[in-house]
């Protein structure tokens, strides 16, 4: 029996059509499905990976300034990557039949890692990374360090922002995780054909 046996009566070239694009949206379907996991399994593993293993090891072994030089070259990748990854799987969530909408707590959750990877990469992460060099240009010139006892009126404005910047770009990656993790969650619950 094809999926369009049930048609009846209806010419044979209509029922052949309505089989063929049953069968073409079948293995449409299909590819969505595989495209899903892998694209969440990269964001989800990528993120877990540089946020709560790669970067506290980098910090805990490299000089200060050495490893802030290595998260300004690795952040834009990294951001890049957030952003790509979560408008993907926004997309193949409206690709697999779901209506974005403002009632849609999944929309939501798929839209926030968007905005939060977007503005990272575009906004937070170059603010953050432009204070960072700006504060080791001051230790040079002054031959102290940002945690030196009396410092500088500037270096202390310096620390002050970066302090604001760093928290920010924290925050939305954090913010971030928990919602890569919680869409991972509600997969593993509602199945891959929800994607």
């Amino acid at each position: 029996m094809t999926p369009a046996s049930h048609l009846g009566d209806l010419s044979p070239s209509l029922a052949h059509s309505v089989n063929d694009v049953t069968v073409r949206f079948g293995h449409r379907a299909r590819r969505l499905q595989r495209k899903g996991p892998i694209r969440l399994g990269t964001v989800l593993g990528s993120t877990i990976w540089h946020s709560f293993l790669a970067g506290p090891l980098a910090y805990s072994h490299l000089p200060r300034q050495q490893f802030g030089n290595l998260q300004s070259k690795l952040f834009p990748p990294f951001f890049a990557l957030q952003s790509a990854g979560s408008l993907a799987l926004l997309g193949l969530y409206k690709r697999a039949g779901h209506v974005l909408s403002r009632h849609d707590s999944t929309s939501w959750v798929l839209g926030g890692m968007s905005v939060a990877a977007l503005l990272n990469l575009l906004l937070v992460g170059p603010w953050t990374t432009a204070i960072m060099f700006r504060r080791h240009r001051v230790e040079r010139l002054e031959n102290t360090t940002y945690s030196a006892p009396d410092p500088s009126s500037k270096m202390k404005s310096l620390n002050r922002r970066f302090a604001i910047a760093h928290s920010v770009s924290s925050l939305l990656n954090l913010g971030f995780v928990f919602a890569v993790v919680g869409h991972a969650a509600w997969i593993a619950q509602n199945g891959l054909t929800m994607v």
